[in-house]
């Protein structure tokens, strides 16, 4: 079902700067919806692409909803939630990195994750290197348990 913009709280006027960023950023397609209702659509959005990465974005999106009503607090930490990984177990070190630096790629969690391409396990630093907080690296345990947090916390 498609609805005016406004009709879902939106501005038409203030979506035509979107297609303006969609245009110069090179986005082949952009759909948005509010409550089952699309409200913009822009390119050719019946076509199937190659998407790469996408629960990132998708899952930053309904983490700021839960943290904008206080249902996720992004100052959390790992020892508070009470989460803590198969063997080897994190370290007192480890279980101090907070749900922001794991949404951030920076827990200084350097292990093993599930859907590993070898790039990541190549280039993983060494357990302990790096304090959280100090230090970007791209890694699928951040992003896995950034999604076990958000599942806990709102029983999806």
């Amino acid at each position: 079902m498609y609805v005016r913009p406004e009709e879902v709280g939106w501005s038409s006027q203030e979506l035509e700067a979107v297609i303006e960023l969609t245009e110069n950023s090179g986005y082949a397609a952009v759909i948005a919806a509010y409550d089952g209702k699309v409200f913009f659509r822009w390119g050719d959005t019946a076509k199937n692409y190659k998407i790469h990465s996408i629960r990132k974005p998708l899952e930053s999106a309904l983490y700021g909803i839960h943290v904008e009503k206080g249902e996720i607090s992004l100052d959390e930490t790992l020892e508070q939630l009470g989460i803590d990984d198969v063997t080897p177990s994190l370290t007192g070190a480890e279980k101090q990195a907070t749900v922001r630096e794991i949404k951030q790629a920076r827990s200084g969690v350097y292990h093993e994750a599930a859907a590993e391409i070898p790039e990541m396990s190549e280039t993983r630093p060494e357990r302990g290197s790096h304090p959280h907080g100090t230090f970007f690296y791209y890694n699928n345990w951040d992003f896995n348990v950034a999604a076990f947090i958000f599942n806990q916390k709102n029983r999806y």
